[in-house]
């Protein structure tokens, strides 16, 4: 504490020294560790120390110190260190207080404990996170290694301290915003995104207007946002008497600096503000007319607003940007470029490809480069970004490269886990920059869990040069011993074996508990060779590779869109399961699939997928009223031959009297719907054999105006249909149905009006 003291007061003589002490409050040594600081510290006038908890560690983003001291003895958890680092400000100091080394590769952290599943114990973890980490403290610059307990210095800085100079920031003469708007800015491209901001004053008339800002971590493009976006609200609410501002992003503490910037900004014009929040975390700020307010994705697309912005916009799917850019006319996007919220295929290449060819639209872009808190090329940031492949990137693919993909002169990839995570950085970097180029939402948290995790496995395929052009996370599931089984069946969560979990507590299937079988978890393609047939040849491999280990089943869980649906049926994988609520950040409803490897694997499969479609067809008009006609459709497809089955619909003599009615255009289809729906319902159950075949539009529109029971404008307009052609065409199908059912027509008009007429009471 004292050497910290020193070397930070010879940069910072004439100002206060300000310190973080992160700890780990759920450790008696962690809290005695830190009243010991805290007792220390107090002899230090002009340091102030600030305590935290790790897990309240988000309460500090946005804010910035002089001295961060890291308790690093009873966990390590990557997400918590990336995001501690990143508050010391250019020219401060940063201390990691760990274990000895020796003793460190060694201890069961309680981030590497909540990675075990019940089929594992603490043995199994593999310790190969912490290895790395020591390992990169070792082979960057601007780190000293010292040993407290041997008094020993273990490496050297190799970097010449030198006065931290702040920048110099020249603001635009002529502008919009007031001064102090600009005063708030730390960097230049901070003042140069302001300027951009102000053109989202201007009305706009059957025309968008957009904004593209992309940044590494670290360049404070949501702190300049906040400040634009409430001088904005200021401009806007004195021309019209209000404003709306609406904020998105994958989480709530995505967007906590931005609203602290911008709630700073508010005072700075000197508005009163009232700050709401949801567990410690801002979501919305008020004052006057004026509000500022964030909402899931999913939630903003019910709302209006004068100007929408979408942070992190990267780490959302295709699908939710294009609903997202259809709704609004003035939008600005934010993305990180590295780092685990980098900027995705789907965003960088599909989205943003789409809004460049839109010719109805402003388009601003612009990519903010400079440190916030410190100089270029600092080498904590160097360090930062290296030992969590913040900045990894998939390996440019040259024509020889496309070639020997075009030609499958591919080779599936078995790992070494140890050596690939350790002694293989460059095909590391290429495997974690696939994810990152893809549209997971990573996290540091996720390398560690790859490192560490004793049920997870990674596959891939590489080209003769080396590169890797497709990456696999997998997990292995199962067995379940037979006392968590029943606990299960009494609605217990159980970490891990998510597809187990569904077979045993939504199915009841108690013995699927003896399998095992391997989740994917991520699948993802070099951007520059989708497309070609690699997703579905690695998946091959690994079933194969399954099959000769003696695995029962591979399944998935995934955001239901229906490019990935697609993919995944296509590689005979089969719905079982569908949640039941959307994912707030995508939008979608999560579905998972499996493909049975064993025999036993097939039965419970045809099982468990036959209940399921009964499941999806009662639940259609609620809680599936709003899933799109054409995922529906995918999922209701008949995946198994049942030979001994027989179906028919359960109609009363009045309900099929009345279905006469209707086929013989006597009744509306409203008047029917009970046993039209009780007809069509049977068509979907239908897995014999011998079961109607309709084509796909028929389908969508049985799937849409029936199940779901949307109504005739509703359906047409979903399906783009002339609503005369619809009534008309829904009519022939359950004609047809009846007439699979239930044989010649008008045989069952006579039988049934026969058994009518002999009713007397």
């Amino acid at each position: 504490m004292r050497y910290a003291y020193l070397i930070l007061k010879k940069f910072y003589d004439s100002e206060n020294i300000s310190c973080l002490y992160v700890f780990h409050a759920f450790y008696e040594d962690g809290v005695r560790r830190k009243n010991l600081f805290d007792e220390m510290a107090r002899n230090f006038k002009r340091i102030k120390v600030h305590l935290l908890p790790y897990h309240e560690c988000k309460k500090v983003l946005g804010l910035t110190f002089n001295l961060a001291i890291l308790d690093l003895h009873n966990n390590l958890e990557p997400n918590d260190v990336s995001r501690i680092i990143g508050v010391v400000k250019g020219g401060g100091l940063i201390i990691l207080i760990t274990p000895s080394f020796k003793t460190w590769m060694k201890i069961i952290t309680r981030f590497q404990q909540n990675l075990l599943t019940i089929q594992y114990s603490v043995e199994d973890i593999r310790h190969i996170f912490v290895r790395r980490f020591i390992s990169k403290l070792y082979s960057m610059d601007g780190i000293i290694i010292y040993d407290i307990d041997r008094m020993r210095l273990l490496k050297k800085s190799n970097i010449k301290l030198s006065l931290y100079k702040k920048r110099n920031i020249i603001i635009p003469e002529k502008k919009f915003f007031p001064q102090m708007i600009y005063e708030l800015a730390l960097t230049q491209d901070q003042v140069n995104v302001l300027r951009l901001l102000e053109k989202f004053y201007s009305k706009v008339i059957d025309r968008k207007l957009v904004m593209i800002l992309t940044a590494d971590r670290g360049r404070g493009k949501s702190c300049a946002i906040g400040i634009g976006v409430v001088a904005l609200a200021d401009r806007l609410y004195k021309r019209k008497g209000k404003c709306r501002i609406l904020v998105t992003a994958p989480e709530e503490e995505n967007v906590q600096s931005f609203f602290g910037l911008a709630l700073k900004t508010f005072e700075t014009l000197n508005y009163r503000v009232k700050v709401e929040s949801k567990d410690e975390n801002i979501i919305a700020l008020r004052s006057r007319r004026i509000s500022i307010e964030y909402y899931p994705p999913i939630e903003c697309l019910r709302l209006n607003g004068d100007i929408l912005v979408v942070d992190e916009a990267a780490s959302l799917q295709v699908p939710m940007l294009y609903r997202i850019y259809d709704k609004f006319n003035k939008i600005i996007f934010s993305s990180t470029i590295h780092g685990y919220e980098g900027a995705g295929r789907g965003f960088s290449i599909r989205f943003l490809g789409m809004i460049r060819k839109d010719m109805n639209v402003d388009l601003i872009e612009y990519e903010m480069k400079e440190p916030i808190r410190y100089a270029s090329n600092d080498p904590v940031e160097k360090w930062l970004f290296d030992t969590f492949l913040l900045d990894a990137e998939p390996a440019p693919l040259d024509d020889k490269d496309i070639e020997d993909v075009n030609k499958f002169n591919i080779k599936y990839y078995v790992p070494e886990l140890e050596k690939f995570f350790l002694k293989k950085e460059k095909e590391l970097r290429e495997f974690i920059g696939i994810y990152v180029m893809a549209h997971y939402r990573n996290n540091p948290n996720d390398l560690g869990m790859m490192m560490d995790a004793p049920h997870h496995i990674v596959r891939m395929l590489k080209l003769p040069s080396n590169k890797i052009v497709n990456a696999v996370d997998m997990a292995i599931e199962g067995p379940i011993p037979i006392e968590i089984r029943r606990k299960l069946l009494s609605g217990l969560k159980l970490a891990g074996n998510i597809i187990p979990d569904r077979f045993i507590k939504h199915f009841k299937l108690f013995y699927f508990g003896d399998l095992k079988g391997i989740r994917i978890v991520r699948i993802a393609t070099h951007p520059q060779v989708m497309g070609k047939g690699l997703g579905s040849y690695i998946l091959k491999k690994i079933e194969e590779e399954a099959i000769k280990n003696g695995y029962d089943w591979i399944g998935a869980g995934f955001g239901a869109s229906k490019e990935l649906l697609n993919f995944w049926i296509k590689n005979k994988y089969i719905p079982i399961h569908i949640s039941p609520d959307r994912n707030p950040v995508s939008g979608e409803y999560t579905v998972i699939v499996i493909k049975p490897l064993s025999a036993r694997a097939v039965k419970y499969t045809s099982y468990a997928n036959r209940e399921f479609i009964i499941k999806l067809i009662n639940s259609m008009s609620s809680p599936y009223y709003d899933l799109m006609p054409g995922i529906a459709e995918i999922l209701l497809r008949k995946y198994f031959v049942i030979d001994d089955i027989i179906v028919k619909p359960n109609l009363t003599l009045v309900q099929r009297a009345r279905l006469i009615s209707y086929i013989f255009n006597e009744m509306t289809l409203e008047t029917c719907m009970d046993v039209v729906k009780e007809i069509v319902s049977t068509y979907f159950y239908d897995l014999s054999k011998n079961a109607p075949i309709l084509p796909i539009e028929d389908r969508l529109l049985l799937i849409t105006r029936i199940l779901q029971s949307k109504n005739w404008r509703t359906t047409c307009k979903e399906l783009d249909l002339n609503p005369l052609s619809a009534i008309k065409k829904v009519r022939d199908i359950v004609k047809k149905l009846t007439k699979h059912y239930y044989g010649s027509i008008e045989e069952l008009k006579e039988k049934t009006y026969a058994m009518l007429e002999k009713i007397r009471f």
